[in-house]
């Protein structure tokens, strides 16, 4: 791969030879020019060149980590063949010649990351160099902007109907009507609907709750934050289902606070359904929700959580993960510290050691763990 890159480079100079030395028709351009253009091709060429060597690093990694979660599995006696990547390996009973496959395959994987890990350096070295003399490119940043609603009266004759039935204490089919003739205005995202909405969370009757909370649903606005956590503190499995939906769509810090608390539901498809979320999440508002859920007390959701900071495999998520050796398990400890090792070939024994060592290395890697 960086034998191709380097052809390219040659090829690029090549190609400025050629052209210096033909006839041209009409006013050339300066040779300053079409140098800068040349470097600016070649830079081209180094970054995908860059990013394909990323790419398959990323892949091997993964792959290595499975395979290393599936010797911790084997060792442990587990019995049952294990899927990795599309292959599968026979039940492990413990003994060394069924281990004996899962190491060398571990070994190989770690030899072609470390080859890659090379490829990686001496590609960002020549890309440096090449770009010494062009201009840096240019980086939007993209915000998320979010429209903050605000709760007021409403000429809608349907509204202020629907009002007097639940003001009223009407029977329980009539505010149940009453609310789903105000449908249009959910699906319209009306905020002066969501007064009603409140009040229908707090109604006797559940088909009156989850009714409100599946029309909180069509909202993809903070405004609902409030309404969602009020849902979520519902007794009915349900309307905390539904109040788990607009968290998919609304950017806002606010959501991880939410989610940590439906990551604490008793319901394991509440639970499932949040780490749903999070794994659609922007980036930061992932890291966020997972940092807040590394605190949590439970040891199923906890290694579900450092599965998502493993497979994000980024800086941010070797921060969190750091905070994981804190734990007051000795064995979520042990797993924070193996995938650790794994990301960074470092052996960490305690919390204050790896602080102290990260703050030394981190500038040795990009954002994606990879060296510099």
């Amino acid at each position: 791969m960086v034998k191709r890159a380097i052809q390219s480079v040659g090829w690029g100079v090549l190609v400025i030879l050629l052209l210096a030395g033909c006839a041209r028709k009409g006013k050339a351009d300066s040779p300053e020019k079409k140098t800068a253009q040349s470097l600016e091709e070649q830079i081209q060429t180094l970054r995908a060149e860059l990013e394909s060597v990323r790419n398959e690093l990323a892949d091997e990694r993964k792959l290595s980590l499975e395979l290393a979660e599936l010797l911790r599995r084997c060792r442990e006696g587990g019995g049952q063949a294990q899927v990795v990547s599309g292959g599968a390996f026979p039940a492990a009973a413990g003994e060394e010649n069924e281990q004996e496959p899962l190491l060398k395959k571990i070994q190989e994987l770690t030899e072609a990351v470390e080859r890659l890990r090379e490829q990686n350096r001496r590609l960002v070295s020549m890309q440096a160099s090449q770009s010494a003399g062009s201009p840096p490119a240019q980086h939007q940043s993209r915000q998320v902007a979010v429209e903050v609603y605000t709760v007021g009266p409403s000429e809608n004759q349907k509204l202020r109907e629907a009002y007097a039935a639940f003001s009223e204490e009407r029977a329980s089919s009539e505010r149940l009507a009453a609310l789903e003739s105000t449908a249009e205005m959910a699906m319209e995202q009306k905020p002066e609907l969501l007064g009603l909405l409140e009040k229908a969370l707090e109604d006797p009757d559940p088909e009156v709750v989850r009714t409100a909370a599946q029309m909180l649903e069509l909202y993809q606005t903070s405004s609902v934050l409030p309404l969602l956590e009020k849902a979520l503190h519902s007794r009915d499995e349900q309307v905390r289902l539904s109040a788990l939906e607009p968290l998919e769509k609304v950017a806002d810090p606010q959501c991880a606070a939410l989610l940590v608390l439906a990551l604490s539901d008793p319901s394991d498809a509440v639970r499932g359904r949040a780490f749903d979320v999070i794994r659609s999440q922007p980036p930061d508002i992932q890291i966020l929700s997972l940092k807040r859920a590394m605190g949590l007390s439970s040891d199923d959701v906890k290694s579900e959580v450092l599965s998502l900071l493993e497979l994000r495999g980024d800086k941010a998520a070797v921060e969190v993960m750091l905070e994981g050796l804190k734990d007051p398990s000795p064995e979520f400890r042990d797993q924070v510290r193996e995938v650790l090792r794994l990301l960074l070939d470092q052996e960490f024994a305690g919390y204050n050691q790896a602080v102290q060592w990260w703050k030394v290395n981190r500038a040795r890697y990009d954002d994606s763990l990879l060296e510099r």
